[in-house]
């Protein structure tokens, strides 16, 4: 008798508690239809309509845009974590320019990959080191590219071996390998590079967190009212704790000795770094922002760099060890699926490879002489314009996300034709079915052409070509962001 009403005020506080936490929850939403696609009525076509989303979101924004954006109308999507407010291709350009306090991305970058539970709670809401990371790869891709090549030649030679002649690959793992490989080179030193089991950690990790996020979201969207059972379910569901407590063991080594030559470096050069304006607030230095010239010797890799930037109180060991592996996710994922897609259209696109070849030794091979290497230079990349149309094509017909530039709507925003996107508002634009329209890209926009931007470059001319470039997103052209 005692157990069964136990069992029965559990209950009421699990309902008392998924109540409360959707009245809490529940946003406003903004004044534009929502996309019915079931012909069922109430909550039956509800729920075949979110069924829907799950089995194929590409479809069903496709659906979306073809009733409402390419006719200049915003609408609303049903998705198991709730609405999200898809806008018309109009509506680019100012949702680009809006600051974080109007439209934030990293809301929805926490949602997505459900950062708290995926990785940990402190990395949340404090993401500097993505910034700096982000410049310091800019920064360094010209004196770090040599190394970048011989990392990935070995990458190469390790997962698909002398290419005298054609042989079957499965490139699904070779080219998370690859790129996973030759990134880590950039992110961790060549040590940890060329450590088999750091490597398969790193490839599998951004996958757990994928997967354990879509566990989180889709196959339970009951716990986003009970976000206390995440854990347990992530735990049951995923090697997540696994691959934490293996991350730990590679990457705690590192940091410690990189901190203790930080901390020696920074007594040395007390007086210096006054010199050089730095600031204080309540006896903490503020690190976020502030760069500083390292020492000689010092690696450059994303560890130093997250590390000369974070402050003493937040050099908690693990903790660093979380975001060094939420770099791993974010940089890796993305580029792998990327040159996944480069590999099959070339395997398919047999015709376009001695174009794209002699292309490369034209423009990289800096000597004359058979014997002496080829010397790679980051001036080279700009000017393999053959090889920059045949990607940016790629991503054009293979885009990761059936949505892209995902944000939330931080306060009320008005946009330019009075309509309102309220507070807590999901919003995302339809890249996907942007790519796949023939008003866009005219009526070959379903057929391959490696060559297209290269044309359209031609037709620009002087600046406006490099708008065609590979790195570059517009409004019409949405690979990130």
């Amino acid at each position: 008798m005692r157990s069964t009403g136990s069992l029965a005020l559990i209950l009421i506080l699990v309902l008392g508690a998924i109540v409360v936490n959707r009245w809490q929850r529940k946003p406003k939403l903004p004044k534009v239809p929502i996309l019915k696609l079931s012909p069922l009525p109430g909550k039956a076509g509800v729920a075949e309509d979110v069924a829907a989303f799950v089995r194929n979101g590409r479809d069903v924004m496709q659906a979306g845009y073809d009733q409402y954006s390419k006719h200049g109308q915003n609408y609303l999507l049903r998705t198991p974590w709730g609405f999200m407010l898809v806008l018309a291709p109009r509506f680019i350009q100012e949702m680009v320019w809006m600051p974080d306090d109007k439209l934030d991305n990293q809301p929805t970058h926490n949602e997505i990959l459900q950062t708290r539970y995926t990785m940990h709670p402190t990395l949340e809401e404090d993401q500097y080191y993505l910034e700096i990371v982000q410049k310091q790869l800019t920064r360094n891709l010209g004196p770090g590219l040599p190394d970048l090549v011989d990392e990935a030649k070995r990458a190469f030679r390790g997962q698909i071996g002398d290419c005298t002649a054609w042989k079957a690959v499965g490139m699904w793992d070779a080219a998370f390998k690859i790129t996973t490989r030759t990134a880590n080179r950039f992110f961790f030193g060549k040590e940890l590079a060329s450590d088999a089991e750091f490597l398969q950690l790193a490839v599998s990790f951004s996958s757990t967190v994928f997967d354990g996020a879509n566990v989180l979201r889709v196959d339970y969207p009951f716990l986003n009212y009970l976000p206390f059972l995440k854990p347990y379910f992530l735990a049951w569901k995923t090697n997540v704790q696994k691959d934490h407590a293996l991350a730990r063991t590679k990457l705690r080594p590192t940091l410690r000795a990189r901190i203790a030559q930080l901390e020696q470096q920074e007594q040395r050069e007390e007086q210096e770094r006054q010199r050089q304006q730095y600031q204080y607030q309540d006896q903490e230095r503020i690190y976020y922002g502030n760069e500083k010239k390292s020492p000689p010797n010092t690696p450059s890799d994303a560890v130093q760099w997250v590390l000369e930037i974070t402050p003493p109180s937040k050099r908690n060991i693990d903790h660093l060890v979380h975001r060094m592996m939420h770099i791993t996710v974010v940089a890796v994922h993305t580029s792998s699926t990327s040159y996944l897609d480069c590999m099959n259209e070339l395997a398919a696109h047999p015709e376009i490879h001695s174009t794209l070849r002699e292309e490369i030794l034209s423009k990289t091979t800096t000597t004359t002489t058979s014997t002496t290497p080829t010397i790679w230079r980051k001036q080279a990349l700009s000017k393999l314009l053959h090889l920059d149309s045949f990607m940016r094509e790629t991503v054009r017909l293979h885009t990761n996300a059936s949505g892209q530039l995902d944000r939330v709507a931080m306060t009320d925003v008005q946009l330019s034709d009075g309509s309102i996107i309220p507070r807590g508002t999901y919003v995302t634009v339809p890249s996907v079915a942007m790519n796949g329209d023939a008003a866009i890209w005219g009526p070959d926009v379903n057929v391959f052409d490696a060559w297209r931007f290269v044309k359209k470059r031609q037709a620009g001319g002087g600046e406006e070509g490099t708008q065609h470039s590979f790195v570059q997103t517009g409004v019409e052209y949405l690979h990130f962001g």
